[in-house]
């Protein structure tokens, strides 16, 4: 099976067709490092990614090609 062939695949820091709705817990992530990640929307007009640490929304990645539109935004302490 070719990499990112398969749902779920994960190899470090990088993942491949994770399954839906995408939370990614960030753990041992510095200045420097690298996270990659390959989504292939199938379905409906959004998708979002969500990277999160315990408590907090690093990274909140959305896009909406209903909008046209790609959303970023991010949590910190609930807010």
């Amino acid at each position: 099976m070719p990499i990112g062939s398969g749902a779920g695949v994960h190899f470090g820091n990088e993942f491949f067709n994770p399954p839906v709705p995408v939370e990614i817990p960030v753990q041992n992530f510095n200045n420097g490092g690298r996270l990659r990640l390959v989504v292939k929307p199938t379905h409906g007009d959004r998708f979002q990614v969500n990277l999160k640490t315990p408590s907090d929304i690093i990274l909140h990645f959305s896009a909406r090609f209903d909008e046209q539109a790609i959303v970023r935004n991010s949590t910190q302490n609930g807010s």
